[in-house]
């Protein structure tokens, strides 16, 4: 895949913000072929515009499929991980797109992809000479196979387990090195995930703008306790951490209340974490209902971890009663633990 023209680059920075089936349309007739490929490098363009801004900018990168930056890590997350690791030697075992790979591997004197994916592998590889990325070797194999016939002892692996059954080659991967970063998804089970995986010594959940991005399991052959709990909260790009003992959360105690003056509502990281009680201890509130993960206070709690109002009226809920408590004939309603759904 020859890099693009100079030519190129400019069809694709003057039209990048133009409707892509109106290029089309617009370019049928000539070089129908690479009009196409020069409008999925848009299309692609327009999907990462939020996700990847600085390779958005930039008019020397080539993108891969659809499918690929979207599972692709955002920017944002990409650097954050590359500060969690250092060392002498990093092997990208499910390189995909390159996101995590070209960021990890600024940390580390060597770094080695590995994707079983021809095209990926050479898109990353002419991605990487574009960036200037020095220390970075590629291979197009499968990555276990790849593993297993290394003698070289990693400071790092990573990868994305969704594509592996993690289970059957950890033994593999803590022989080969004794620090393992599992970028996992959102969906997952995180105490099953400990559980199952064992020698988990920290976990990130990494949440941007009140979603869920990634589940890190970082695991190390040495542990075998509880791990340490971080989630990890980019709000306006301006992170926000917050640490938890995970044996402790399960004992601590914690009071019920009827609504006071504020109400909390955590951000969806905590949800996903599972921190109810300590978010309870450390901010001083109280739950409405133990099933319910909504906060109270009767004063204001100073940096809460997710939305806080104040309690301004408390309702029936009934629409003639509501009604008339309305300034305005529409109203946001959110749901928690309560027979009716919103739309009821």
């Amino acid at each position: 895949m020859p890099p693009l023209t100079i030519t190129e680059k400019q069809f694709i920075e003057l039209n990048i913000d133009q409707n892509v089936e109106n290029l089309l349309l617009k370019n049928a007739k000539n070089q129908p072929e690479k009009i196409k490929l020069l409008v999925e490098q848009i299309k692609a363009r327009q999907k990462i515009k939020e996700k990847l801004p600085t390779w958005y900018k930039n008019f020397d990168l080539f993108f891969p499929k659809s499918i690929s930056i979207e599972q692709s890590s955002s920017e944002i997350t990409a650097q954050y991980k590359a500060g969690l690791v250092e060392g002498s030697y990093l092997l990208d075992m499910t390189g995909g797109m390159g996101i995590d790979f070209f960021e990890l591997s600024k940390k580390f004197k060597k770094a080695t992809y590995i994707d079983e994916n021809a095209e990926l592998k050479e898109i990353a590889e002419q991605n990487a000479f574009q960036l200037g990325l020095k220390n970075v070797q590629f291979f197009n194999e499968n990555s276990v196979d790849f593993l297993e016939s290394q003698t070289d002892k990693y400071d790092w692996i990573y990868l994305d387990p969704a594509r592996r059954n993690i289970l059957e080659i950890k033994e593999l991967l803590l022989e080969k090195s004794d620090k393992v970063m599992l970028k996992c998804s959102p969906m997952l089970d995180i105490d099953l995930a400990i559980s199952q995986l064992k020698s988990v010594a920290e976990i990130y959940v990494i949440t941007v703008e009140n979603e869920v991005k990634e589940l890190l399991f970082i695991l190390n052959k040495n542990i075998n306790y509880d791990p340490k709990m971080h989630v990890i909260h980019f709000k306006n790009e301006i992170l926000n951490e917050f640490q938890y003992d995970l044996a402790a959360e399960k004992i601590l105690e914690y009071k019920i209340s009827a609504i006071q003056k504020y109400l909390y509502e955590p951000h969806a990281g905590i949800m996903k974490a599972g921190a109810f009680k300590t978010i309870c201890q450390k901010y001083k509130v109280a739950k409405l209902h133990p099933n319910t993960h909504l906060y109270t206070s009767d004063n204001r709690v100073e940096g809460f971890p997710g939305r806080e109002f104040e309690v301004v009226n408390i309702l029936k809920p009934d629409k003639k009663v509501i009604s008339k408590a309305l300034v305005e004939p529409k109203a946001n309603i959110t749901v928690r633990n309560f027979p009716a759904t919103v739309e009821q």
